[in-house]
């Protein structure tokens, strides 16, 4: 058995939800929401609930759940829902821009990628490796590294150092392949990224040799 509610509060706002019970009626749920961004106020500020509808179905029920609440959530500052349909309230998206701090998103995109190296998904799936997306992928990133690392040499003054070594220094590095599928081929700078290209192996598999 489904059916729709309403929970009016003693200062008139009001809440509205769809419920699932094994009771034979459902005025007699002890169920009163599970409210997630107002939820003090449920514990502070005396309530009560009313039954609206009965449905035998959850598909019917839950379109009447939006169908009360989709008027009334965006412009009655009295309707306490802030979800319709899987839609949100513009209030609650600005709100979670702002909820977590630089430190809180570092350490859950962390938390993200850890578990895609474990799932082996996205870049880390065996259908990605190795394939022609993987390859532009690389270039790509390779490109945009090269240009934003340019940039960081000419503004740090870096480039002004090393630009009258000319050619004899890039030479005189060494650069090893690091792909797993591949030998660890040591090379110049220069030969290592034709070696590397001639193979379609991404550029950013190297690391540089100590001398």
């Amino acid at each position: 058995m489904f059916y729709t509610y309403k929970i009016t509060f003693e200062d008139g706002y009001y809440y509205y939800g769809v419920r699932k019970t094994k009771e034979l009626d459902p005025a007699e749920d002890a169920y009163f929401g599970t409210p997630i961004t107002f939820k003090e106020k449920w514990k502070e500020t005396p309530f009560t609930k009313e039954v609206l509808q009965v449905f035998d179905h959850w598909e019917e029920a839950a379109k009447a759940e939006i169908d009360l609440i989709r008027p009334r959530y965006k412009t009655d500052p009295k309707c306490l829902n802030r979800n319709c349909g899987g839609s949100i309230h513009p209030d609650l998206c600005k709100e979670g821009g702002k909820r977590k701090d630089p430190a809180e998103r570092k350490r859950d995109s962390s938390k993200g990628g850890i578990q895609a190296v474990k799932g082996k998904k996205g870049v880390h799936s065996p259908d990605f490796q190795g394939s022609q997306k993987h390859t532009e992928s690389g270039r790509k990133g390779g490109s945009i590294s090269g240009v934003i690392n340019g940039r960081k040499n000419v503004l740090s003054g870096h480039w002004d150092s090393i630009k009258p070594l000319g050619a004899a220094a890039q030479h005189a590095q060494k650069w090893v392949n690091t792909h797993p599928d591949y030998e660890p081929y040591v090379s110049t700078p220069c030969g290592l990224t034709h070696w590397q290209n001639k193979r379609n192996i991404p550029t950013h598999y190297r690391h540089k040799v100590d001398q």
